[in-house]
């Protein structure tokens, strides 16, 4: 079995005589190769972010996961010392959530909050808004079902990766963010918590 074509052909092919008229190897199936193409490549996780006077759109897409938290956490930290205090998570693109993402949707609407803002959810499919349920983040992010982001511009946002003891205490922070709003996180994470916490006082 031939790893990059799928499959061998049963014999080597005969070498034709000149001029004998075999039509030239073109991939066909008479050659005995797997023409197939691989399967395209899982979609890459990101956040899309753009600006407006007063407010800052977030858009995840593929996985709202532990990786796009990292830089959803310090870029939000730094518009809100900038002065910008209302958030918009739009989940149209967003196949999934993890808990250090929803840990940084927490934080992000208890920081904006205190300061007169807020942070909202639009566009979130079921079963994103399940997961928030889950968790008890619906009860601190304002959910507003459909509504109209196309035709809004949004960039990439680029960030490096932290180093390996910052990349802990985010994701400890955003895990605390859960057990702080909703006690029975506790039980989900607080083991998690725990070992966090051994790795962070090495």
């Amino acid at each position: 079995m031939s790893p990059l074509f799928g499959r061998s052909p049963a014999r080597e092919p005969k070498e034709e005589p000149a001029g004998s008229g075999a039509a030239p190897l073109d991939g066909g199936s008479s050659c005995g190769f797997d023409t197939t193409p691989p399967p395209p490549p899982p979609p890459a996780n990101f956040l899309e972010i753009a600006r407006t006077a007063d407010t800052v759109i977030l858009r995840p897409v593929g996985l709202g996961n532990m990786k796009v938290a990292m830089g959803l956490m310090d870029f939000t930290a730094e518009m809100i010392r900038q002065g910008f205090l209302n958030f918009v998570f739009d989940l149209g693109r967003c196949k999934g959530l993890d808990s250090t993402f929803m840990g940084a949707m927490v934080g992000l609407a208890a920081a904006s909050g205190e300061h007169g803002g807020s942070t909202s959810v639009v566009n979130a499919e079921a079963s994103n808004i399940e997961l928030l349920q889950i968790v008890g983040a619906d009860r601190f992010l304002r959910l507003k079902g459909e509504y109209p982001m196309e035709d809004i511009e949004t960039e990439r946002l680029d960030f490096s990766s932290p180093s390996p003891e910052r990349r802990l205490e985010l994701v400890k922070k955003a895990h605390e963010n859960l057990v702080d709003i909703d006690r029975r996180n506790a039980a989900r994470f607080g083991a998690f918590l725990r070992q966090l916490s051994s790795e962070l006082a090495k």
